[in-house]
């Protein structure tokens, strides 16, 4: 299995990326001091490790019967000053209002959170802080 995207360098440090599999684009401004146009790189990893995370939850909450639209992730990227690379993440799920959970679904719930493959695929050494509001 692989995936393929193709990614062009527009000039003014922006890019576009092209999913193949879906045609589906998407474009990066890697902001230079500027204001932000689009997101960044570095959004997109927060944004992949949160979407990532609430998908895996997702997958888990269909075998426990539970319906979790509305549930969101707050994820955020902290970032070496010096070298501009990501040394941590915090992210914070918060479940819908007025769900009914058990402790034992809560406890599945979160366990399959953190076996999110984005996350798997960061460098262990990386601070991941993940925190559950019900």
């Amino acid at each position: 299995m692989f995936l393929k995207n193709t990614i062009t360098y527009n000039g003014n440090f922006k890019c576009t990326a092209l999913n193949d599999a879906s045609t589906k684009t998407l474009t990066t401004n890697a902001n230079n001091g500027e204001q932000p146009t689009d997101f960044s790189p570095m959004d997109i990893l927060c944004s992949a490790l949160g979407t990532c995370t609430l998908s895996v939850i997702a997958f888990a909450s269909v075998r426990e019967n539970l319906n979790l639209d509305g549930m969101k992730a707050e994820v955020v990227c902290s970032i070496d000053e010096k070298t501009h690379r990501a040394i941590g993440f915090d992210i914070t799920i918060t479940m819908p209002k007025n769900i009914a959970i058990t402790d034992v679904q809560k406890k599945k719930l979160e366990k399959y959170a953190n076996s999110c493959p984005v996350k798997a695929s960061l460098n262990p050494e990386l601070k991941i802080n993940t925190v559950f509001i019900y």
